[in-house]
């Protein structure tokens, strides 16, 4: 079976937020779990599943491939294997193309998000949950920001009384950095010996300040050197893969930092640091198309002067050329959302196309 994912078999996706099942976190479908496991029991291909098999056509490793592999000697009666656990809102950072149903501190500034990104947000009507972890090899928290959640804690807690889970139990954790040495989750991920650290940064220095409200690029670097610190220091991607304590950097690309993200890739290079890129599909009005064609043009020409230290990173020209269409709507949409943010945040949204 060459189109099969061991996902949904051996995975669990956990979303107490809005209560979503699916098969991972980037299924884009709306087929029931059990749906698409016939499916793959068919060797058919999952229309959900689309983001897999664009990359793969594009010779680029997927979620797939990667977790196929990963669990190459598991069959799909193994039970769950990993989690990936979405486990609330907490956040202390107001991102511009995150939003309330996302991040606790996007409530300060919700009139501006319902006035032009969505109109019908509703606040999240959390459950409980009661998992086992105790046969668990990788557990993945996102947020909110986990290392600012209670939830998090409460299940790390629980698994650092196990000895299986502190021997054998990948802790994965997306962070956007800006924690100190004092945090109380910090301090209890010590305790295991398999630790995955992925941060989030979308900009270098005052461009990551502007999306990433209202972080602070100094704190930012005082977090990132704290956990950097933690792991085995991988310089590769298969270092990434075979060390027990890794850290990445993962870059959103979107239409609020694709001119400037050349500046960052430039720093992590000059530091080390491994880094992975995605696009930003939602909201709309931050996505690629809601740029104007001479900011695309400025895109492809820094694009050809780069040199890639990761040729996967080149699938980002890709994509924009596979994706992009100019949409003057959302255009006049973006400008007139980052300009109420402006207004709000006493922020410059020039620095963003300088």
């Amino acid at each position: 079976m060459n189109n099969l994912c061991k996902m949904p078999f051996l995975h669990k996706y956990v979303n107490v937020i809005d209560n979503s099942e699916k098969p991972c976190c980037i299924f884009q479908g709306k087929e029931p779990l059990l749906k698409v496991r016939e499916s793959f029991l068919n060797n058919e291909k999952p229309e959900g599943c689309s983001e897999c098999w664009r990359r793969e056509d594009n010779n680029i490793l997927s979620k797939r491939q990667y977790f196929n592999k990963r669990f190459k000697n598991h069959d799909l009666n193994s039970g769950i294997k990993t989690f990936d656990l979405r486990l609330g809102t907490t956040c202390n950072l107001k991102c511009v193309m995150c939003g309330p149903h996302l991040s606790s501190k996007w409530h300060e500034d919700i009139d501006i998000f319902k006035k032009y990104v969505n109109s019908k947000i509703e606040n999240p009507n959390q459950k409980s949950i009661d998992l086992n972890f105790d046969d668990c090899l990788e557990i993945y928290f996102a947020g909110g920001e986990p290392f600012y959640m209670n939830e998090v804690y409460a299940c790390l807690k629980k698994m650092s009384m196990n000895q299986f889970n502190l021997e054998n139990t990948k802790i994965r954790i997306n962070t956007n950095a800006i924690i100190n040495s004092n945090n109380k989750i910090l301090k209890i991920l010590r305790k295991f010996n398999k630790i995955e650290i992925t941060v989030s940064v979308e900009g270098y220095d005052k461009v990551n300040e502007y999306i990433r409200y209202p972080s602070n690029w100094n704190e930012f670097l005082d977090g990132v050197k704290l956990l950097y610190d933690m792991s085995d220091r991988p310089k590769t991607i298969d270092e990434i893969f075979n060390c027990d304590k890794s850290f990445a950097f993962n870059i959103t690309v979107s239409s609020l930092n694709l001119l400037k993200v050349f500046d960052l890739f430039d720093w992590c290079d000059r530091n080390n640091y491994v880094y992975v890129a995605n696009f930003v599909e939602e909201p709309r009005i931050l996505n690629i198309n809601s740029l104007q064609p001479k900011i695309i043009d400025k895109f492809y020409k820094k694009h050809e002067e780069f040199k890639y230290r990761f040729n996967h990173l080149k699938d980002i020209a890709q994509y924009v050329n596979d994706n992009y269409k100019y949409d003057e709507n959302l255009n006049k949409q973006m400008e007139s959302y980052l300009l109420a943010l402006d207004i709000k945040r006493n922020t410059d949204r020039n620095i963003l196309y300088e």
